[in-house]
């Protein structure tokens, strides 16, 4: 990956960059020079000290979500036996997953599964199926598992809100009624997935705070641009914050709808 700036660097006080992989750090680096503070936001470091001691990380742990979205799906099922439609005592279930190789794909994927595991529930897969975290691409590949399957799914785990959304509008136009359909997770507090919990259309999702990281981000732009030093001293080792995901379902979703 390659991050090339409109005009020249000097023209930079300050740098603030999503790393959306672990492999954009290296483009990042390229751009470390002594006169430029970079701000980095949402990302996961397998090796913090590559970077430089200016970089100040805006930080998540993508497993976290994972086990979250796991943990939310097994109170579901576990409240709603009629989740387990056949009555086999397993829940047969399809995965959504972003993309090949992705570590946020694999973390989400691997710690849901194992959570809902963990809890007693015993799961049958049906499917994993790559969908890019389109919603687009997860319409698609639902439409032919909703062929082949009809309503023997009855758990979707999306490792987003977008895929989750996409299968959302597969059953929909399918023409299956909400009773009918699987229960549907998701992860990072669209609108659009608030929306459909409302609606009883998903049951829950892992709310990924975009106002509290945009908030922490640009009090930290703030400070390095006036020289000052309190937020930084706030943060783990001076340089990361670690953002809270929250879990929402149809009992506090009106909480988040209103931010």
């Amino acid at each position: 990956m390659h991050i090339t700036l409109p005009v020249n660097r000097f023209y930079y006080d300050i740098l603030n960059f999503c790393l959306i992989t672990a492999f954009s750090r290296a483009s990042v680096i390229e751009f470390r020079v002594e006169c430029v503070e970079i701000l980095a936001v949402k990302t996961i470091l397998y090796d913090p000290q590559t970077f430089a001691k200016s970089l100040v990380m805006h930080n998540f742990t993508f497993p976290k979500s994972g086990v979250m979205q796991g943990e939310t799906a097994a109170e579901y099922i576990k409240n709603h036996p009629e989740v387990d439609k056949n009555q086999d005592g397993k829940i047969q279930y399809v995965l959504l997953e972003g993309e090949a190789g992705h570590q946020d794909a694999i973390s989400r994927t691997d710690y849901s599964v194992r959570t809902v595991l963990d809890a007693g529930i015993s799961l049958e897969k049906l499917s994993y199926q790559f969908a890019d975290w389109n919603r687009g691409q997860a319409e698609n590949r639902m439409n032919r598992l909703i062929s082949q399957y009809g309503e023997g799914i009855e758990l979707i785990l999306s490792n987003n809100d977008e895929m989750a959304l996409g299968a959302v509008e597969a059953y929909r136009k399918a023409g299956y009624e909400p009773s009918q359909r699987p229960v549907i997770f998701g992860i990072d507090g669209l609108d659009d997935a608030l929306e459909a919990i409302k609606d009883g259309e998903m049951q829950g999702t892992v709310y990924n705070d975009k106002e509290d990281q945009a908030l922490q981000i640009a009090k930290l732009a703030y400070e390095v641009f006036k020289g000052e030093q309190q937020v930084r001293k706030e943060l783990k080792e001076g340089r990361y914050y670690v953002s809270q995901y929250q879990q929402v379902d149809s009992s506090n979703v009106e909480e988040f709808l209103d931010r």
